[in-house]
């Protein structure tokens, strides 16, 4: 009997797992390579920063 719920957890599987999604396939275990991080930066549109006022204006002066 659990003490919280006050049912039998065998139970209350048998009445869930009709609910239950299925499990995920198992991980195949390889990870993509992402293009280096300078191919990525070259694929940006230039003037891409904004004036350094801008974030001045957004966050306030720099304190000592």
């Amino acid at each position: 009997m659990h003490a919280a719920l006050g049912e039998i957890p065998t139970v209350r599987l048998l009445q869930e797992r009709e609910h239950l999604q299925p499990l995920a396939p198992p991980w195949p275990g390889q990870i993509a390579r992402l293009r280096p991080v300078t191919a990525r930066l070259a694929a940006l549109p230039n003037g891409y920063q904004h004036p350094l006022r801008i974030y001045e204006e957004l966050i306030g002066p720099a304190r000592p």
